[in-house]
């Protein structure tokens, strides 16, 4: 199977504090995976949605979990997917930068399909999803209220 890879960067009129906070609590990932829902299953070892937190993705396909390995707060967060899922070897970064004005995000996702053809499926939706979610949340100043 092929090595698939999503990326987006994506610019914000927020300070980099603002989107890291958001980004960081895996219930606000909805918007950027819909139709996928996420909660927080497991508290990090330090803060509950750092290293070693794991959140539950639950989608149409199924239900997966995703495990934070790396957690920088306002630089750097990494996961991989730990439980179910029709792919492999996943791992996603977030990198982000910016001041107390604006902030960008620079997000790389790359997996495996487990399956013939899967692996091109879900990277086609995921770069669609994140790509147009990531947007709405810039165009909102990430206020859910305006979504």
């Amino acid at each position: 199977m092929s090595q698939q890879k999503v990326y987006v960067n994506q610019q914000f009129p927020v300070s980099l504090a603002r989107l890291f906070e958001f980004l960081s609590k895996h219930e606000n990932l909805d918007v950027l995976f819909a139709p996928v829902k996420s909660k927080l299953i497991k508290n990090g070892v330090d803060s509950p949605y750092g290293v070693g937190s794991v959140r539950q993705m639950q989608s149409p396909l199924g239900s997966f979990q995703e495990t934070i390995t790396v957690s920088e707060p306002y630089k750097r967060i990494e996961y991989k997917v730990t439980q179910g899922s029709p792919i492999k070897n996943h791992h996603g970064v977030m990198v982000f930068e910016g001041d107390a004005q604006r902030s960008s995000l620079d997000y790389t996702i790359v997996f495996e399909g487990k399956f013939p053809l899967i692996g091109a499926m879900v990277r086609i939706g995921l770069q669609r999803s994140v790509s147009q979610g990531l947007a709405k949340l810039a165009a909102a100043k990430l206020d859910l209220q305006s979504m």
